[in-house]
Order: C-alpha cells, then structure tokens, then sequence
C-alpha cells in the first residue's frame, strides 16, 4: 500500500470528516487495546491520536492495564431497559464518504456468491475527505439519552481527573478530555482512509474477503491528482470474525465553564467561585478561543448550556445532538445507488449533521430546556421526551422490537416525508453519476443542469450545483425546524398522544403518553370489560362492555381490527393465546378467531366453542389457553370449567363440583397442571386426564387472585382472609402462610425468578416477601387511595399498582422503592398489564380508557 504524507495527521482528518454522519465519534484505531481491552458501555477514557484510550469501566469496576480506580468509586448501574442493539446498523459491505465526496463509477468484482473486490472512482469538492468500509456490517448498541449518566459523571469527573493526573502527570488531562461511553458501533474488520489535496478524481480499490474467500480489507489508492492519501485497515488476523473492532463510539463529555476575576486573568480553568462571592467580581467565559476539541458537535451543544444558564459546568451526549437535530443514525444510510451490482457498497448520506453554524443556529432557535443540578447544565430529558412524543418525527413508539426493525423495506427518514428510496439497476456511466449526486430535493433546472455537467464530464461542475442544492434544502429544513415531516404522519390513526402528569420524587411534571382511540367511533368512552397484550407483543386487544373488540397494532399503534358482530354482553374476558395466533373473547359465549394477519387488517373466525350462550345467565368469568395453544379451559357462572379444542371448538370435558362462581382458571407454564378458584376454595387438576389432585382448602373468604411459579410447581393465592397462601401444585399442600395484611388481598404474583411474591391489599400496602419462608423484604405503603389492580413485571423488574383515584404507582421491584406516580385517567383503575419485556405499561379504568406508558421514558428522568 502506497502512501502520501498529510498536512494534517490522518486520524484527526478522518475524525472531523466522518464525525458528522450521525453514528458516533469515528475512531481511526477501532482494534481493542494491545492489552485486550474491548471497549464496552460504561468505559471511561479519553481520545488519544485517534484512538480510545480506556481507564476503567464504571459499570463492572475492571480497570485497563495500569490504571486504578479513583478515589471514592462507586459502580454505576446501567439499566437494561434503556439498552438497545441493532445487529445490522451498517449493511454487510458498506461505504461511508465524507461530505463532498461524490462516487461517479464503481465496479465489483465477483465470483458466484463471493464478493471479492470493489474499487471506487470519486471525485472531492473538498481539499480533505475522508471513508469508511465494513467488511462484515456493523452493529450498533447503546444506552438512550437519560439523567443517571450525566449525573454519575458530574459526581466522578474530578476523580477521574485525579486518578489521570495521578497516573499521567499533574495537569495532563482536563475534565473536558474524559469521555463516557454510552454505546458503540463494532464490525469484524474495516478499512480507513483520510485524503487531503485539491478537488480532484480518486481511484480507490477494496480487496474483501467475503464467503470462501478470506482475508483482510485492503485498501489502495491511485493519485490522479497528487493527493495526499493516508489509510489503514485491520485487524491482522484473515480468520478474525469476532465483532470487537469499534469504529464509532457514542459518549457523554464534560465542560467547566472557565471562571475568572478581573484581577487575575490567568486563573486557571478550575477555579470556581465560591459560594456568597459577590457577582461583579467574576467575568463569565465559556471559552476564550474555538479550541481544537471543539470540531466536536457535542461542543456546540456544551456551549450552548454554559451560554443559557448559570451552570458551572456542562454535560452532553452525541445522543442528546441527534435527538434536537431530529436526524438519526437510520437515515444516514438510505442508499442511492450508481451500479447495478455496487448500488449496495455505498452510503451516501444527505441527512447528516449540519455544520456547526446551522447546529449552533437550530439550538438557538429551538431553544432546548436546561436543567440544573448541582450548578452542572444538561438537556432536560422531561423536553426531551415531551419533543419525542410531540415534535418532529413522532409517529407513536413501540415496544418489544429493539433487537430487529419490522420485515419489509428499511424504515428511514424518507419514508416520513423527506424524499422516496431508489431501485438500483443498470446505467450508463453518466446515468450513473447523475444517481449519485441526485436525489437532493433539486428542482427540474438543477435537474437538468446536473445532468448536462456529467455528459460534459466536468464532475466539478456537477459537484457544486448539487452540493449547493443540497445545502439550500438542509438550511431550509432548519430555518423551519429540522426535519420537515408532514403533519399527518405525525401520530397514526388509532392512537393519540395524551398528557397526563408524573410524579417523580417531590417533582410533579406534564408527562405525555399515548392513549388507544377508534377514530371512526364518536363513543371514545365506552367502559372497558377487559384487555390483552399479546406475547410476541405485537397486538393489544380490548373488549369492551357494548360487546365490541378492537385490536391495536403495537408497533405503529394503529387500530387494525373492530370486531363487532359477536357478542351483545360485556367482554368479560380477552386472551391471546401463548404463540400469537389465536384470540378468544368472551362473554355469553367464547369465539375463537385467528389473527395471525390482524396487521394487515385481516381476521378468521376459527370457532365458536360449543354449548355456550344456552342459558342467558351463565356469563364467562375467565378463560385460559393451555402453554401449547391448542386447549382452551373456561371458567363460568355456573360453576362448572369447561376444556375445548381450540382449532374447533369441541367439548373435550366438564370439570364440576365446585362450590360456586368459578373466578379463576389457569394453565400451569409446563401446561401439566390446571388450577381453578370458586369461592374460598381452589381446585387442582391433571390438565391432560381431568383427574382431581387436590384442594387449595385454607382461605376463610374469597379467592381473588392466583399466579403459578415459574417453574409451574406452586401456586400463590390471595383471599378476603387477609392471607396470601403458597400451595404445592402436585398435591394441594400448604407450603406458606403470609400474614402480613389487614385487609383483603386484592392482587397477588410471583417474581419472575420464583423467589419473591407481592401481595396488594384494600389495607393501602404491598408487600413483597421470600415465597418459600414468608419473609418480608419489602413493604410498600400509600397514604391515600385504594389498590384496585396490581401486576408483577414478566421479567421481574417491576411492580404497578392501580389505585381507587384513577393513578398508578409504579415500584422498583428489587429495590422495593417507588419511581414514580402516573396520572392520566380519570376513574378507578380496573386492570394493569405490562408489556413482555417490560418496556411499556399498559392500564385501563372505569373511564373507558386505555393508556399506554413508555418505561422506557419514565426510566430516562428516574434518577
């Protein structure tokens, strides 16, 4: 590989040029540290000659090599839900251009299946550029924008300043060096390059091994005007397949506002005024020069704080940027293609950061909300969330898919009202071109003007008249705030974005959240009789007390389904059953529809089980799919619980005896159990043979709620006794007496690892306590109102109570601590339900209304 000296050193070229593509801050050294280190969230480190230099991770307490832990470490506590990942956030084999470069030829060449080279013709505007290539693709993951980070940081930074000097030298780092890594974005293997020069053609050829065929990426270049061209690629190893190679980190970074008395000029930069001096004796700066560190966004966005508030000190995230510019990382790589066989290697991008003077332009006129905490400024996450939901962009959030986007054609900014994808097929060279440097919202002329250029083949031309639209059309979108998306695509069809409030602490805030609508139906406010999530997540289905079912899909929360013509009753009852496929609602009677298609707005109807409706007393109280989802159990009026064919809705058998109104039937999670409640008693079964093994005999009232473990070898129930009681599953044994209430218990449940159960009690407490001796870890008490429904998390994390006033509280389950108070519906709280990963909320009340609440919002302002 031939090279060419730079003017300027290659990584900090690289740095500024790709910087502003959105993705993080581009590291000219992706390859984990020579003694092994692999960047993670949670690192904390400084950028050195293009490369991360790690001292430790705060999250695990590992530190790099030679480095200690500072003084006074605490380890910090990522919360999982806040994590997200996307495995494919740069495709396989993928090209990342620096503004002003424009590709005007590429070719591949391939064998069968196996790409083997590509090389690239270019052509520069710019004196520098620079670009990226990804053998393997890339995935992304990272920590959203929230409170706790910047927080953690403001308490650490001057240990970890001390902790660098200590090891480094005396005044060798500022607190503005420290960087703490909040996500990053790895391949497998890579090749850089940085160029400076005059504008002037490129060629540049990409050897890649892909299927059989192995190896590096290399990267060659041919200078067809003398430009300085520096590049590198990795890792050494041809056989290295492990995504560790981080190309760009996503990081939180730390100003101090420099504080200085008139009479003493050269203070140094950590010189703060104390607390009572007098306000004339201090000049305020932000800085006294653009320093080199500030060719970062995120320091315009520093500075921005330091200008608009009184903080001492600043800290912002690259996330905190892209979510005020309203550009994210997928609409950086929309693809426009210049080869029929290539159009996939490259990544144009239009929809980048601006420059700094249109970034330092939006902030000014956007005005972001600042918050101040211990005299250090950061955006406030409560606007940032309040834009989320309704300012640019919203189109309603979803829950249960932050591994995989939803199959069919890549979602980007485009495909919100910012300019349609291309197909790629095969043109001549000039069309070609014209494809590549297209596409920017030009008008006919410029059009045209364009095309002329590159049949005239002066790419120069071609080059500014495009660059110039595109310029336009950027400063345009953000003297009208950035991006222009219509307003009709702002919230789906189906749902709208509510205000409520939220009480976090003694702070009580506007919270927005969204609230399931018919918006074809003029009677919002028909009395809900039951709700259910499905468990892949993509489906919430209502049934009302007027007999009408609507279906939700989640993940544009867009009403998909209105189901009107089977029940004239209250539904009593709603399931999906566990693999997503079927719906039973019921009533009278129990209809069975599949609704595999339901997103599409398409429905079977499988079944009606049969002998139901006869008597036009007997309501259905409850139902229940058995784990593999072929059986359905029935629980009715007439004491009786009723097994069917889920497929057709034949009568397998009648279980009766029972004492009464059967409340309760369930499927144990092996599917091997089936337990039933009537009145004080419970009632085991063989689920596959119908044989009685035992009696949950014990309770001196009513049963009201039941939940097995999850390993499906005991039940919990909680009574009108005031006891919540743990039975064995084989035999009806009482294993656990909880007495710990003064009142009945309403709502009872296993944690998701079995080893705690939560009771919530008419006496206004919840308790959480050991399920095998009856300990008490926790209790959780309300001052005012009563517990009218109650969930535990799937997956443990949570505890939601709904209260008589129409609030929610919403608990720590592990911590046994309250987060926060929701406010939003107007009458008692009849059901709380969680999404299966436990990222969303989902509540219903007497008001007729069904509200869903982000946790993944609520946990960004939780500190």
């Amino acid at each position: 590989m031939s090279k060419a000296k730079l003017s300027k050193t290659p990584w900090k070229i690289y740095e500024e040029e790709l910087h502003n593509k959105g993705f993080g801050l581009p590291l000219w050294y992706p390859e984990p540290s020579p003694k092994g280190w692999d960047l993670q969230i949670g690192d904390v480190g400084f950028i050195e000659d293009g490369g991360f230099i790690p001292m430790f991770n705060a999250c695990s307490g590992q530190c790099n090599g030679g480095w200690g832990l500072p003084e006074n470490f605490e380890p910090f506590d990522i919360r999982t839900h806040l994590v997200s990942a996307r495995e494919r956030a740069i495709p396989v084999g993928k090209s990342i251009f620096s503004a002003g470069v424009r590709v005007n030829h590429a070719t591949a060449e391939a064998r069968a299946a196996d790409f083997a080279e590509a090389s690239f013709n270019f052509h520069t505007s710019k004196e520098r550029g620079a670009f990226l290539f990804v053998r393997g693709g890339a995935g992304k993951t990272e920590v959203m924008n929230n409170k706790k980070m910047p927080l953690y940081m403001l308490k650490n930074i001057d240990y970890w300043l001390a902790q660098a000097e200590q090891e480094l030298g005396e005044g060798s780092k500022k607190p503005e060096d420290f960087i703490f890594v909040r996500g990053h974005v790895k391949t497998t293997s890579w090749g850089v390059a940085a160029f400076a020069g005059s504008q002037s053609r490129h060629g540049v050829t990409i050897a890649a091994g892909y299927g059989p065929v192995t190896g590096n990426i290399e990267i060659e270049h041919s200078d067809a005007n003398t430009a300085n061209i520096d590049s590198r690629w990795g890792p050494e190893d041809s056989d290295h397949d492990v995504a560790d190679q981080c190309i760009f980190v996503n990081y939180f970074k730390f100003r101090r506002r420099l504080w200085m008395k008139a009479i003493q000029a050269a203070a140094g930069p950590h010189i703060l005024p104390k607390s009572g001096d007098s306000d004339d004796e201090f000049e305020v700066v932000t800085r006294d020069t653009e320093s080199e560190t500030d060719e970062d966004p995120v320091n315009h966005l520093l500075n921005y704080i330091l200008t608009h508030s009184d903080a001492e000190g600043a800290v912002a995230s690259d996330g905190d940027l892209t979510e005020l510019l309203g550009v994210s990382m997928e609409a950086t790589i929309s693809v426009e293609p210049v080869n029929s066989y290539v159009c996939d290697l490259l990544l144009p991008q239009r929809h980048e950061w601006p420059s700094a003077e249109q970034i330092i332009q939006h902030l000014e006129q956007l005005k972001p909300e600042i918050e101040v905490v211990n005299g250090v400024g950061m955006i406030s996450q409560e606007y940032a969330v309040r834009r989320l939901h309704n300012g640019p962009g919203f189109a309603g959030f979803q829950f249960g898919f932050t591994e995989e986007p939803e199959a069919g054609p890549s979602r980007t900014r485009q495909d919100v009202g910012m300019g349609g994808t291309h197909e790629g097929s095969a043109q001549q060279h000039a069309q070609s071109s014209h494809q590549s440097i297209g596409g920017a919202g030009l008008n006919d002329a410029e059009t045209a003007d364009v095309a002329s250029a590159v049949e005239a083949a002066d790419m120069a031309e071609a080059i500014r008249i495009a660059e110039a639209a595109e310029a336009a059309e950027v400063a345009a979108s953000f003297d009208e705030g950035f991006p222009n998306i219509p307003d009709d695509k702002l919230t789906p069809a189906g749902s709208t974005t509510a205000q409520g409030k939220i009480t976090l602490g003694d702070r009580t805030v506007d919270w927005p959240h969204l609230q399931l609508v018919d918006p074809d139906e003029n009677d919002d406010n028909a009395c809900v009789g039951s709700f259910h999530i499905s468990p892949n997540a993509e489906l919430i289905a209502v049934g009302y007390e007027d007999g009408m079912v609507r279906v939700w899909n989640s993940r544009k929360w867009s009403l998909v389904l209105r189901i009107s013509n089977h029940h004239q009753q209250t539904v009593s009852s709603l399931k999906f059953s566990p693999d997503s496929k079927l719906l039973a609602s019921a009533a009278r009677q129990v209809f069975v529809l599949d609704v595999q298609e339901a997103r599409e707005g398409r429905y079977r109807e499988l079944c009606e089980l049969r002998g139901l409706g006869e008597d036009v007393n007997n309501m259905i109280w409850d139902l229940s799919f058995s784990p593999d989802s072929n059986t359905i159990a029935v629980a009715s009026l007439d004491g009786k619980v009723r097994i069917y064919r889920a497929n057709d809705g034949t009568p397998i058998r009648i279980l009766d005896g029972l004492q009464g109104l059967v409340s309760h039937v369930k499927f144990s999670p092996d599917g091997l159990h089936m337990v039933a409640t009537s009145d004080s008693s419970g009632y085991i079964w063989n689920a596959y043979s119908g044989e009685l093994l035992g009696m949950l005999d014990g309770h001196t009232g009513n049963i009201w709620s039941i939940d097995f473990s999850p390993d499906s070898k005991r039940v919990v129930t909680g009574g009108d006794d005031h006891t919540c009681r743990i039975w064995n599953v084989e035999n009806g044994e009482e294993l656990v007496i909880i007495r710990e209430h003064t009142a009945p218990v309403w709502t009872v449940g296993f944690s998701a690892d079995g080893n705690n159960v939560m009771a919530g009690s008419y006496d206004r407490t919840v308790t959480i306590c050991d399920s095998y001796v009856g300990t008490r870890r926790h209790l959780l008490q309300f001052q005012r109102f009563t517990i009218t429904a109650g969930a535990f998390s799937p997956r443990g994390h949570f505890i939601a109570m709904g209260l008589s006033d129409g609030s929610v509280k919403l608990f720590d389950a592990a911590a046994g601590v309250e987060i926060c108070d929701l406010f939003g519906h107007e009458d008692h709280i009849k059901d709380v339900q969680f999404s299966p990963r436990d990222d969303m909320l989902l509540t219903s009340a007497d008001d007729g209304c069904i509200r869903v609440w982000s946790l993944v919002d609520i946990l960004r302002v939780h500190c």
